[in-house]
């Protein structure tokens, strides 16, 4: 690899911020400093504007719009994988049913479907 990064710096720099967000996203800091934790994600910012890549300025941007959230994984752990799961069901139960025209009487199928 080390002949390919010198062939293609940019190819490096991709690599060295994806290894970086990927070190910062994993369960080993969840629960740990939130100081510690929103510093080195501010650090990997600074170096995706440093970097200049177009295509890591947009990942910036979606992960600073859902800052919060992100933030949030490493205070417990948890993430809303299940109501996300939910609302595919119900997405699919809407699409097998052929939408919605009585709200009512398809909140009681929804209700007798998943209990």
């Amino acid at each position: 690899m080390g002949y390919l990064f010198d062939r293609y710096p940019i190819l490096g720099k991709a690599y060295a911020l994806t290894e970086k967000i990927r070190n910062w996203y994993d369960k080993k800091n969840i629960r740990k400093d939130m100081d510690f934790v929103e510093r080195d994600l501010y650090d990997w910012f600074d170096d995706v504007i440093a970097s200049k890549i177009p295509a890591f300025r947009a990942v910036r941007r979606m992960m600073e719009k859902h800052y919060d959230d992100i933030i949030n994984y490493f205070r417990e752990g948890h993430t809303n994988a299940k109501a996300e799961n939910m609302n595919g069901k119900i997405q699919r139960f809407m699409a097998n049913n052929f939408g919605i025209r009585d709200r009512s009487f398809f909140f009681f199928r929804l209700v007798g479907y998943f209990s």
